[in-house]
């Protein structure tokens, strides 16, 4: 970062907002997988917390004038947390929303699909790195 600060200074801002996020996942995925140790061997923990590769996810909703409509998406930033049973949805903004609902509105929906495939509940973290850093946590309850 210094670096790169130095040969272009008005990215310092960006990149501190990025490093923000980048310390932030870091502790809270080093505190569950932590927890984590306590529930599975030390040499499977890792792979056991952070689920890798895509989920492809799909349901077919009934809608309120009868007609349906397909949903389709993948995931692939889940974290599974195995004191409270639970995955968690990382959600990564690299800008903020003219709504945040639209945001909210969509891990909800993977949430519930995932739920659905899992048979787990999900939770999910929305981060925005810029205009400014800032995390939104949302159980599944």
């Amino acid at each position: 970062m210094q670096k790169i600060v130095t040969k272009d200074s008005t990215l310092a801002t960006a990149l501190y907002q990025i490093w923000q996020l980048l310390t932030r996942l870091i502790f809270n995925i080093s505190e569950i997988t932590v927890k984590n140790r306590y529930y599975c061997h030390e040499s499977v923990v890792i792979r056991r917390t952070l689920i890798t590769g895509e989920v492809l996810l799909g349901c077919t909703f009934k809608i309120p004038d009868g007609n349906t409509q397909k949903l389709m998406g993948t995931v692939n930033n889940l974290i599974f947390d195995f004191e409270s049973h639970r995955l968690c949805l990382v959600n990564y903004q690299t800008y903020q929303p003219l709504e945040e609902p639209s945001h909210l509105i969509a891990v909800a929906l993977y949430s519930f699909l995932l739920k659905q495939r899992k048979k787990v509940p999900v939770d999910a973290v929305v981060y925005y790195v810029l205009p400014k850093f800032k995390e939104y946590y949302y159980s599944w309850e």
